[in-house]
């Protein structure tokens, strides 16, 4: 029991960690998206041009 407690901080950062990277790769994935959609429609925009 005392070993668990001792270990519990320890799993909680793991776990805050994990959950930081996917949070971040989430971030990226959506930036990613807004980028190329505006990079498409700046490509559009210049050929309507």
């Amino acid at each position: 029991m005392f070993r668990f407690i001792s270990q519990l901080p320890y799993t909680l950062t793991l776990k805050s960690s994990t959950l930081n990277i996917f949070f971040t790769l989430f971030l990226g994935l959506i930036a990613a998206y807004f980028i190329d959609t505006a990079t498409q429609n700046l490509q559009f925009y210049s050929y309507t041009l």
